[in-house]
């Protein structure tokens, strides 16, 4: 019996009345970039993660790599080496120097920035280094809230746990600065000749689709953590036997994913 990682079918048959209502109204409408749909996720993910502001990108990786641009950050990024090499991306092409750590440790020298990591719903340790820290939070909706980090990254792509219909993603924050830098990079700068920017925009569809998303993710966040409790009562015989090591048991953990140590 083959298991889907993911049962896209599923998640679209779930939402299917609404989905459907939000594609033929972008549609009628003719609203296609950058139109109320994305103000208007601006403004409930900012309450829902507990910021002043928010910006809808076009991925994670662009999260993070504006992140880096509007802070200024050009010398060395720490990040762990338990992440995704997107993470180790943007660092590069924002012009910066990774230095990777152990999870366990960290690095000798000073860097510039951080970029801690958040893994499958679970909050990593922030090392108080007095420097700019730069959160991926790209697999932890929902569990990272009312932060105090200077930017937060977002990932909304359909393998998420709040995923749609292709690639999204947002920073958060409660600079102002960084806010007006990234708002207007994304859409090239187009009424500021500041800088040249680039195309980092989240489409209205996505935007439509992830106010639809909203509505029931706690619900979502809600059965994963009780299909959890299952797998933590289910397989507490073999981690006791010292045969696995299951995730911890984090409080208010999402479990983006639920990985096993075999």
């Amino acid at each position: 019996m083959k298991i889907k990682f993911i049962d896209y079918k599923k998640d679209y048959l779930r939402f299917k009345t609404e989905y459907d209502k939000v594609w033929e109204d972008i549609n009628m409408r003719g609203d296609l970039i950058l139109r109320k749909d994305v103000e208007e996720f601006e403004e409930r993910l900012a309450k829902y993660v507990g910021t002043k502001y928010a910006v809808a990108l076009s991925s994670g990786t662009d999260a993070i790599f504006l992140a880096l641009k509007a802070l200024g950050i050009k010398g060395k990024v720490a990040l762990p080496c338990r992440t995704f090499k997107a993470t180790c991306g943007a660092v590069v092409n924002a012009g910066c120097e990774p230095v990777l750590y152990d999870m366990d440790g960290f690095v000798e020298e000073k860097p510039d920035a951080h970029i801690p990591v958040h893994i499958a719903g679970e909050l990593s340790p922030i090392a108080e280094l007095g420097i700019p820290v730069i959160e991926d939070a790209c697999q932890a909706f929902g569990a990272l809230k009312n932060p105090t980090s200077v930017v937060q990254c977002w990932s909304f792509y359909p393998a998420k746990l709040c995923g749609v219909k292709g690639d999204a993603g947002a920073i958060t924050t409660n600079n102002p600065a960084v806010y007006e830098y990234i708002r207007e990079y994304r859409n090239h700068f187009k009424d500021d000749n500041r800088d040249l920017g680039g195309n980092h925009r989240m489409d209205n569809l996505q935007a439509a689709l992830l106010l639809v998303k909203l509505k029931y993710v706690d619900d979502i966040i809600k059965r994963r953590q009780q299909i959890a409790d299952m797998y933590y009562k289910g397989l507490e015989n073999l981690e006791s036997k010292g045969l696995i090591k299951l995730p911890s048991k984090q409080k208010g953990r999402t479990y983006q994913d639920f990985i096993i140590q075999v």
